[in-house]
């Protein structure tokens, strides 16, 4: 008989070790004891063959069946409560067989020639148990599990439960490798590549290998020190999952010190990474390369991932799948929070935080992306661009942007229908030599709408603005050089913006034409230059509404075809250089910026001629 003694109130039983290990992990209704405090009838006190009775608690042994022992005869479970004799045949007077307990495990491996013996035999339907007894069980080749359905793979939970043998070259479990699998679980098993260990020439000699399977779990393990390390390509990954996969679930994994990807999905329809921790990783943290169906990573936290994106998303061919990237955390040493590529699909990125300094951009959509939400993200201290848009149908709402190197929020040249707003985004340009603006909008860009932003405190800019057909408005601006500049920008409307204390310039239009400036407050002007400012080529801008303190300068207006109503202060023009405005138009006329001799004051354009309404006269 085995060591440990095993009851249920009424009945117990004596196993080893691993199988007492097991039952009391996974079964309530059994307990581990020293000694009964009870024993009652004890089956190995009958005679071989007799019949023997025992009372039990209702459903104590719902969860076993006869195959859970290993005694010749039969006995009764009787209920407690009366009910029927459960019939349990063909009982053999002797301990629990430690290599099958069924409904619990058909293989309970304490030896390395029993897990290669299991993974050998495993047919549909059984559960493998690797124990610690005979861990670290160091395999000298991959351990297969092809060809079957609804099996488990359950490990103790120990670090480096099966560990590569030195200079083995191989990985720990394959799943699908030559033969589909379905509904495959793989719980609390650790693998660890033993690189330093390892010199030769093999290849993606990864912690766990899915290729054709459907329905894969990978749960509660962990994967470390993979081979080769270090290679882009080539190395070791954490967990590896290739097309025709499909439904495949990686759950609360540790990733550790991997070769290339901590965990990769190529070619995979319907792929889920949540939870997961990830240390020391190389390439990208989490990766997702075409698929079709849609791709969840949530939850995962992400530490040092010295050359890659901590999630990165790209699709080379095929459907593209729907995509969501929520509430992940990317900390230390890594080069971008999220990036997105080469998708046409829907996605969202909600939620994620990243902080380092030392990574270049926080999220990255490429140009040849599709319709995208992107919101209630953190970033923080990224030495390039804190959220860079690019491609079409971009929302980007709600994000906090701080301490970045170049701009928070940058727009590109190809960018168009992007919705920007809400966001927050503080001291920006940190970059050493740095120009860029908060919020930084980039010539060729149209159809945006920027709504109720606020920037502060960047080194230069605060809004920079060079598309086109667009909207800003009900933004905040303050703390830089410059509030609001309009660098080439036509056909615009920038309205209903707070504009202030901002060191060498308000609201300026550098060679922008055709755009409408309505409604604009500037508080606390903070440095001594025109507060409207039209240069360059500007012109057939209509200024309206706005408002800034008298301190005697400002306005700075060129366009001779631009047009000024209803300002405050009044804008102090020479209104003989407007002859195409609308007639009934009203301008303030300042004769010591024209050089003239006409009253200064209001003045009308009326039937082809400016009139005076102080004096009446007309202004040649």
């Amino acid at each position: 008989m085995g060591e440990e003694i095993w009851f249920t109130d009424k009945a117990y039983a004596e196993v080893s070790t691993m199988v007492a290990d097991l039952l009391a992990s996974q079964n309530d209704f059994i307990n581990k004891v020293t000694a009964p405090s009870s024993p009652g009838t004890y089956y190995e006190d009958a005679p071989q063959n007799a019949q023997v009775t025992v009372e039990l608690p209702s459903g104590a042994f719902d969860h076993l069946s006869a195959d859970s022992f290993d005694i010749d005869g039969g006995i009764d479970l009787t209920d407690v409560t009366g009910a029927d004799p459960l019939s349990v045949a063909s009982l053999d007077s002797g301990s629990v067989d430690t290599e099958h307990v069924a409904n619990v495990a058909d293989y309970i491996v304490g030896s390395l020639s029993e897990l290669e013996a299991a993974f050998a035999n495993l047919s549909n339907g059984e559960i493998i148990y690797i124990g610690n007894e005979g861990a670290p069980y160091r395999t000298t080749s991959w351990l297969d599990v092809d060809g079957v359905s609804n099996v488990k793979i359950v490990g103790s939970g120990k670090t480096d439960l099966i560990t590569v043998a030195d200079e083995a070259g191989v990985g720990g479990i394959r799943i699908g490798n030559t033969t589909q699998c379905t509904d495959v679980h793989v719980s609390h098993v650790g693998v660890d590549g033993n690189k330093d260990n390892q010199t030769g020439t093999g290849q993606n000699l990864h912690g766990f290998s899915i290729h054709n399977g459907k329905r894969i779990t990978v749960e509660n393990c962990i994967a470390r020190n993979l081979y080769p390390y270090h290679e882009h390509g080539t190395g070791g990954s954490g967990i590896s999952v290739e097309g025709p996969a499909e439904s495949v679930k990686i759950h609360n994994n540790w990733i550790d010190n991997t070769g290339d990807r901590s965990i990769e999905s190529h070619g995979t329809k319907y792929f889920i990474a949540s939870n997961n921790l990830i240390t020391n990783g190389f390439d990208r943290g989490i990766s997702v390369d075409t698929g079709e169906g849609y791709a969840v990573v949530a939850n995962n936290l992400l530490y040092n991932n010295q050359d890659g994106s901590c999630v990165g998303l790209q699709w080379e061919g095929g459907t593209p799948c729907q995509f969501v990237v929520a509430n992940n955390t990317a900390l230390g040493d890594h080069n971008r929070l999220v990036q997105i590529r080469r998708t046409t699909a829907h996605g969202a990125v909600v939620g994620n935080v990243g902080r380092t300094t030392q990574a270049i951009t926080g999220i990255k959509t490429e140009p040849d992306t599709g319709p995208m939400t992107i919101t209630g993200n953190y970033v923080e201290g990224y030495t390039q661009n804190g959220i860079w848009l690019r491609g079409e149908d971009k929302v980007c709402v709600g994000n906090n942007v701080q301490s970045i190197g170049q701009a928070g929020i940058a727009v590109a040249l190809e960018a168009t229908n992007h919705v920007i707003a809400n966001n927050l985004v503080r001291d920006t340009g940190l970059e050493t030599g740095s120009n860029y603006p908060g919020i930084d909008v980039a010539s060729g860009a149209s159809k945006l709408l920027l709504d109720g932003n606020s920037v502060e405190n960047p080194t230069t800019l605060c809004l920079k603005f060079a598309g086109t057909d667009s909207t800003i408005v009900n933004n905040r601006v303050s703390g830089g050089q410059v509030g609001i500049r309009a660098d080439g920008t036509a056909d615009s409307i920038i309205a209903n913006n707070s504009i202030e204390n901002n060191t060498y310039r308000n609201l300026e239009l550098l060679d922008a034409t055709r755009n409408l400036i309505e409604g604009n407050r500037v508080k606390n002007k903070g440095n001594t230059n025109p507060t409207f400012i039209e240069e360059g080529t500007s012109d057939n801008n209509f200024w309206t509404a706005n408002y800034a303190p008298d301190d005697g300068n400002t306005w700075s207006l060129i366009g001779a075809g631009s047009n000024v109503q209803n300002n405050r202060p009044t804008a102090g023009v020479d209104v003989r250089n407007f002859t195409t405005v609308p007639n009934g138009t009203k301008m303030y006329h300042d004769p010591t910026v024209s050089g003239d001799t006409n009253t200064e004051g209001e003045a009308q354009y009326i039937g082809g001629s400016w009139i005076s309404l102080v004096d009446g006269s007309t202004i040649a």
